[in-house]
């Protein structure tokens, strides 16, 4: 193995000889020995070696040898060195416009990534949104725009979540191209006079007042940004929402120490990445990350759960009871609006509207 490693190295410096003659004097090492052959080592030798052969420009060994490595990860349920060497089968695939071959390895890829919730493995193996954006370009340029457009749409949030703003630009890019040509459903939800009118496509209502109304709104406003519940209770009116506002009944003490210590986490970002520090940035990062899911749902410090009592918990019981009844209300006037609402407003401490479909909100 590090043979290996050794021999990539060789292949980022730019000595593709030495990087074929390293990765497959470490292969043939491993296979030497019965007791690792079909093994974890076995497949990240083969991968080293189809990474060299492909960067040697001998791509069709390149291929043989990748697909050998993920089947043998398959076999063995190694979900992580089945993703990796699918992700290089998807490039080359990609790369030579056989974009039947391409989609099938970005698909099973992503299958990988989904089952370990592999969402960020930096540069070499990819993140979640590169994986999404590579399906969706494939995907738009075999004419699937609204596939395409659904991918990019749960990229693009976790490409900004794990501060890839380099994917997020991509794929907005691309998410802007295939809008233009997709179907594009309209929508009305707006309070007038103490009812509200509301509307999908060419069927329109009139619906009495509800809570659920004013919290649907705000969300739908949104797309893809998380509210807090504690923010929805605090602004059923005309009044607009303050994005991110937790409200008077959070605990600021810890609020103001997650953001204190998501703030040093930023700067210690930076200056791994500027260091080319690997094994701090990846400490750094998934320390934020799990920072950042415990401000979402709320606890205290230590990610100690608050009481059931809490306003936190309060919150999140009343939203989502009023959104429910909302949508439940709404499902004999328009019931495709209320499907659509049931299948896109996802509610908790933090709720959020993820469209699967483009719909052009009018609030």
């Amino acid at each position: 193995m590090l043979l290996c490693l050794r021999g990539e190295c060789d292949v980022y410096n730019g000595d593709v000889p030495s990087a074929v003659a390293r990765t497959e004097a470490g292969l043939a090492v491993v296979r030497r020995h019965a007791e690792a052959r079909g093994t974890w080592a076995e497949g990240f030798g083969l991968w080293n070696v189809g990474n060299a052969k492909r960067t040697q420009g001998n791509v069709d060994t390149a291929i043989a040898v990748f697909s050998e490595c993920a089947e043998l990860f398959h076999r063995k349920g190694f979900r992580v060195g089945e993703m990796v060497a699918c992700n290089s089968l998807g490039e080359i695939w990609e790369e030579r416009a056989s974009l039947p071959e391409a989609r099938r390895y970005w698909e099973r890829a992503l299958r990988c990534r989904r089952e370990i919730n592999a969402v960020n493995f930096r540069t070499i193996h990819g993140s979640m949104p590169r994986n999404l954006l590579a399906l969706a370009r494939v995907t738009a340029k075999q004419g699937e725009l609204s596939l395409a457009s659904t991918l990019l749409r749960e990229a693009l949030p976790i490409a900004h979540a794990i501060r890839d703003e380099a994917t997020a630009r991509k794929i907005v890019d691309l998410l802007t191209q295939t809008s233009r040509v997709e179907p594009v459903q309209n929508a009305t939800l707006r309070p007038t006079g103490g009812v509200w009118h509301i509307a999908f496509n060419d069927r329109n209502a009139h619906v009495q007042d509800m809570k659920g109304l004013w919290h649907l709104r705000e969300l739908v406003s949104r797309p893809h940004s998380p509210v807090l519940a504690l923010s929805l209770i605090a602004a059923p009116s005309e009044d607009p929402l303050p994005i991110g506002d937790a409200g008077s009944m959070l605990d600021r003490v810890a609020l103001r120490q997650y953001r204190n210590r998501l703030l040093e986490l930023d700067e210690d970002l930076d200056d791994a990445e500027a260091k080319q520090d690997i094994t701090r940035h990846d400490k750094r990062s998934a320390e934020r990350e799990a920072l950042l899911k415990e401000l979402a749902r709320a606890t205290g410090l230590g990610g100690k759960p608050r009481p059931m009592g809490s306003p936190t918990e309060k919150a999140r019981l009343n939203v989502t009871r009023t959104i429910r009844h909302a949508i439940s209300q709404l499902s004999t006037a328009l019931p495709e609006l209320a499907a659509h609402l049931g299948d896109s407003i996802a509610t908790g401490v933090s709720c959020c509207y993820e469209p699967r479909t483009h719909v052009i909100w009018s609030t």
